[in-house]
């Protein structure tokens, strides 16, 4: 039995813990914020943000260089990406031979490679993460288990895990043998009788490398068929996070594969203490279902083949809840409530119909995520539409307030401006397997010449008088083509002065994140992450030195 002093009351057991867990988290903060460059903190109050903008004068602007492959990324479908409390970016690569998730600093620079590696195999590749407020990641692979990995414990490793824990009675002076569980129930009485005086310990590697590796927090045995597809790590404080279950039939002969599809809510409670090997106490953690926030349907208020969920607070005790439904009408909800009531919170303005209220206005979202609150309670939340090749961002009334990337992109070019040089103006990376198309305005008979990427470009050619054809040039072989070296097509056609050229952008897009005015994109199909930047949220740019 270790000893510990006998003059340790119940109120002071509870302190030890909770400050020795507190000191532990600031100091890793401290940590990751030398390493992390500028880091905006969450605002204490979501209504103040220092950043005033407004509608019309913010634009998204793309940052370059791009996260892929020609950079030194070597992604296989980039999926769900995430920014935690911590200030770093987590991502998942669901390609590859198992999937993997990725931890990365918001410069690009990658600190783990693979973090859920020891709990994933080929059948079952990540599908969702999130973080909660006590920097526990939590990750979902499209099965009945929620999956946990605190970087904190994992840093400086257990030293060992308290079985069980002996407290005296000191009005009768009995002396029993508790769990933690008890205790931990026991020292939030200010009365209490019961003072601790010893505790057992397990030190076996086996059990020390379980909880300092990824383990499961939750596993769903109420359902048969339970598939989780996305995980929310919740309001700070409350000790909730949030699962969307895409519900997989057991039964493949019932008319409806989705009749279970739903929303749930699970408490991680502390379901051990520990010691790590710095000194510090700390816990595991165990996921408890809590409650079904929402059941399957088409409407408003409901869910049907849920891809995503986010959450931010509303107040001291509620939370908004956002998600995509890849099936339904309402495709993108938010709900608004707490353990009591949840209710749809969308609705019509004297403006008119909001397009989140829109039937079928989005085709399959399979990313959602909010943005900070700016100082006239501004707060924009971004959808990633990966059947359009969309992301847009909307205003919280749920009306939207512009693009921050789409399917394509059009570039106006003006007589001597060559595309390369309008590419690097704009921080646009091309592709030799990207094709783009070229029309051009007829005003003036001039000869020009535009560089274009190596490869199979599509030319349309609009002249005055409507006339329009379309060429595919590798190499060009049209008379009213000239060509000079692999990369430059020299147009004199007799009638061109502006030309506008239109090139893909999205492929599939499935995660989207933001912090401080950049918005991250998971360019799915093509194996690359997109970033842009609010215009007028220069000081909010990570130190891409640091």
């Amino acid at each position: 039995m270790r000893e510990i002093p006998k003059n340790i009351d119940a109120n002071r057991m509870l302190i030890r813990p909770i400050l020795s867990v507190l000191s532990g988290v600031v100091l890793l903060a401290l940590v990751l914020l030398a390493g992390c460059g500028e880091y905006s903190d969450l605002p204490a109050n979501i209504n103040t943000r220092p950043e005033d903008f407004g509608a019309n004068d913010t634009s998204f602007v793309r940052i370059g260089p791009d996260w892929d492959n020609a950079n030194g990324y070597n992604w296989t479908h980039p999926g769900d990406i995430q920014i935690g409390r911590d200030g770093l970016l987590y991502l998942i690569d669901e390609g590859g031979n198992n999937g993997r998730v990725l931890q990365m600093r918001r410069d690009g620079q990658v600190l783990n490679s693979n973090l859920f590696e020891s709990v994933l195999d080929t059948s079952q590749p990540p599908g969702g993460i999130g973080q909660d407020s006590r920097l526990n990641l939590y990750m979902v692979n499209n099965t009945s288990n929620v999956y946990l990995w605190n970087q904190y414990v994992a840093l400086h490793g257990i030293r060992h895990v308290f079985k069980d824990f002996e407290v005296l009675n000191t009005e009768t002076n009995d002396t029993l043998i508790w769990t933690w569980e008890q205790v931990s129930v026991e020292v939030e009485n200010p009365n209490s009788p019961y003072v601790l005086i010893g505790s057992s310990i397990e030190d076996h590697p086996d059990t020390l490398s379980k909880y300092e590796s990824p383990y499961v927090v939750y596993s769903d045995t109420l359902k048969n068929g339970a598939q989780f597809t996305d995980v929310d790590g919740g309001v700070d404080g409350k000790g909730v996070i949030f699962l969307v279950d895409k519900y997989n039939d057991p039964d493949a002969t019932r008319q409806n594969p989705h009749k279970d599809d739903r929303i749930i809510s699970l408490n991680v409670v502390r379901k051990q203490l520990i010691e790590l090997n710095n000194g510090e106490l700390y816990y595991i953690y165990h996921g408890e279902f809590n409650q079904k926030v929402l059941g399957v349907g088409q409407g408003e208020g409901s869910t049907q083949d849920p891809t995503s969920i986010t959450s931010e607070p509303l107040g001291t005790d509620q939370a908004l809840l956002y998600f995509c439904n890849s099936t339904g009408v309402i495709r993108v909800q938010r709900v608004k409530g707490n353990d009591d009531y949840w209710n749809y919170d969308f609705n019509d303005s004297p403006e008119g119909r909001p397009e989140v209220r829109q039937d079928y206005y989005f085709n399959t979202p399979k990313a959602i995520a909010v943005g900070e609150r700016d100082q006239l309670g501004l707060g924009l939340f971004y959808v990633a539409d990966s059947l359009q090749n969309r992301v847009a961002a909307f205003h919280p009334n749920g009306f939207l307030f512009r693009e921050v990337a789409a399917a394509s992109e059009i570039i106006e070019l003006q007589p001597g401006d060559t595309l390369r040089n309008r590419m690097n103006e704009l921080n646009l990376t091309f592709h030799p397997e990207l094709n783009g198309s070229i029309a051009a305005d007829s005003v003036a008979r001039i000869p020009e010449c535009f560089d274009l990427v190596q490869g199979d470009i599509i030319l349309r050619i609009v002249e005055d008088e409507g006339y329009s054809w379309d060429q595919i040039l590798n190499p060009p072989v049209s008379p009213d083509f000239t060509a000079a070296g692999d990369t430059t097509i020299c147009l004199d056609m007799g009638i061109i002065l502006n030309l506008s050229i239109q090139f893909p952008i999205l492929n599939g897009p499935s995660g989207v994140a933001t912090l401080g005015g950049v918005v991250y994109i998971s360019d799915t199909m093509n194996n690359r992450i997109l970033r842009y930047k609010r215009s007028n949220a220069d000081s909010y740019l990570p130190d891409e030195g640091n």
